[in-house]
């Protein structure tokens, strides 16, 4: 009994794991249009190319590995986003991601707690809730803003994210994701490829520090990774890509 009872409890765990299901809180964006960049990502295609038989056999992949937990533009204490997370991964579809974008959504219940504190206390309850049920948990913050970033060998760093120093102390991995802005003019064009640079690793068999230059693909609707070490020029990007922010 004890052998059948342990490879029963393997299958449901492999059951959950192979959905690879996210609770996602994209606060910034409206259920419509989070949707619509879902299906164009799953299907590889604009969504104005997408064939009508394709829609509902890609929104029930979407709705298998997606749910989402937020009102668009709408605050949610750190309470009600771990105690959907915990029910979600406590569900018979379980949970193997959660995703908070961003993180001055989060509404703190005390105005009297000095941020730095508050973030310091957030993160732990996080990481608690990440290791305790096995789940991924990715954490969007905005840095302060800073003059010195118009300079082309300058950019953000763990320490520039608003609030606290614990977003760099508290941290497993820490990855900036940099956009340069072209000025053309009274123009100012963002570049359709993005810099991505990972500051910190704490597990080291889990990756390495380092940089990767990605460009937005206006066709696959993806980001696609380009060889850094060659010529950097603009023109060289392809144009007019139609960046998905």
């Amino acid at each position: 009994m004890g052998s059948q009872s342990g490879s029963s409890r393997s299958q449901q765990t492999w059951r959950k794991i192979e959905t690879g299901r996210f609770l996602l809180f994209s606060f910034e964006a409206m259920d419509a249009y989070l949707s619509l960049q879902m299906l164009e990502k799953k299907l590889k295609t604009d969504h104005k190319r997408i064939r009508e038989d394709d829609v509902d056999p890609a929104f029930q992949w979407i709705d298998l590995h997606f749910s989402l937990g937020h009102d668009a533009f709408s605050s949610q204490t750190k309470e009600r986003i771990l105690d959907l997370a915990e029910r979600e991964a406590n569900s018979e579809r379980g949970l193997q991601g959660l995703i908070i974008d961003p993180y001055n959504f989060i509404d703190k219940a005390s105005g009297k707690e000095l941020e730095t504190n508050y973030i310091s206390s957030l993160l732990s309850d996080i990481k608690s809730f990440a290791y305790k049920r096995n789940v991924h948990v990715w954490v969007v913050a905005h840095p302060t803003k800073s003059s010195s970033w118009n300079d082309s060998t300058s950019r953000p760093n763990l320490y520039d994210i608003s609030g606290s120093a614990n977003w760099y102390n508290k941290a497993d991995m820490g990855v900036i994701v940099e956009r340069k802005v072209l000025v053309v003019g009274d123009d100012m064009i963002q570049e359709s490829k993005i810099h991505l640079h990972i500051d910190k690793v704490r597990n080291k068999d889990a990756g390495k520090l380092g940089k990767v230059e990605l460009v937005f693909d206006a066709d696959t609707r993806g980001y696609v990774e380009r060889d850094i070490k060659k010529t950097e020029r603009f023109q060289d990007v392809p144009e007019a890509l139609g960046v998905l922010s």
